[in-house]
């Protein structure tokens, strides 16, 4: 019998969707050497390590970035 104590409801568990270089090619329109030159720049998406010469991006950040990216073209006209 528990004295009061209540646990925490837990949050919602969203899957992580993780995309690979071609699949952020066909969401950017942008060729590799330029996802990679952005991302070291820091204005693109971190990749992330997924073995140990493979890496790839989190799909709802690249989408962000997207969606970042035309909301910019809408202020700045």
């Amino acid at each position: 019998m528990s004295r009061g104590i209540v646990a925490p409801e837990a949050a919602p568990v969203v899957p992580i969707r993780l995309i690979r270089m071609p699949a952020v090619r066909a969401m950017t329109s942008l060729s590799k050497a330029w996802i990679y030159a952005l991302e070291h720049q820091g204005k693109f998406p971190k990749r992330v390590k997924i073995g140990e010469r493979t890496s790839a991006w989190v799909e709802a950040e690249v989408a962000q970035w997207v969606q970042a990216q035309a909301a910019a073209r809408e202020v700045a006209a």
